[in-house]
């Protein structure tokens, strides 16, 4: 919360301006890796497997557009805002691929349910014992459909197959992993 009135009184966002989101999740269909080389069907067309994604931001806020003088009116846009408060680690002006798939996942997400969130502002916040901003750095992030769906929903498909076979068997996995166990 304390870094989200930071983020809004920087940019002067009211609080009518902006909101948390609920929990979202669409289900879309992809294709496994191994089944374009692997299909024992008699036809060698690709099968498409279905996966469930979501999740929720940190919040959603409404900004004004900046627009040339011909324009008589303004533009408001909503973005999605995901928030980090460093304890551990610096500010490397770099974001962490982990945070990168995840905004990617909900910009992706929002699309498919047909809601206008576009593009996410990345923030991450160090704050001192007190409580009071000492550091921050911003970076916006804009959905990249093509990387999503070929390498990411991938990803996250052949985990969702993985966790139905383990849940079955009573041994759940804890983080999504890609088939050859690289997380690119």
């Amino acid at each position: 919360p304390l870094a989200i009135k930071e983020f809004c009184s920087r940019h002067n966002i009211k609080k009518s301006q902006g909101f948390v989101p609920p929990y979202v999740k669409v289900e879309v269909e992809f294709i496994p890796k191994n089944n374009s080389n692997n299909n024992t069907n008699n036809n060698n067309t690709c099968k498409g497997e279905k996966v469930v994604i979501g999740g929720r931001g940190d919040y959603v806020f409404v900004q004004k557009e900046p627009h040339n003088v011909s324009q008589a009116q303004e533009t408001l846009s909503q973005k999605l805002l995901e928030i980090k408060c460093l304890v551990t680690r610096k500010i490397t002006k770099l974001v962490p691929i982990q945070y990168y798939l995840q905004v990617q996942t909900m910009l992706y997400v929002f699309q498919q349910l047909d809601v206008p969130i576009t593009e996410a502002v990345y923030c991450e916040n160090i704050f001192d014992d007190n409580q009071k901003l000492v550091e921050f750095w911003e970076h916006t992030i804009t959905l990249d459909k093509e990387y999503f769906e070929s390498k990411i929903l991938p990803i996250l498909g052949h985990y969702s197959q993985n966790l139905e076979k383990s849940i079955e068997l009573g041994v759940p996995q804890k983080r999504a992993r890609s088939p050859t166990g690289n997380n690119t």
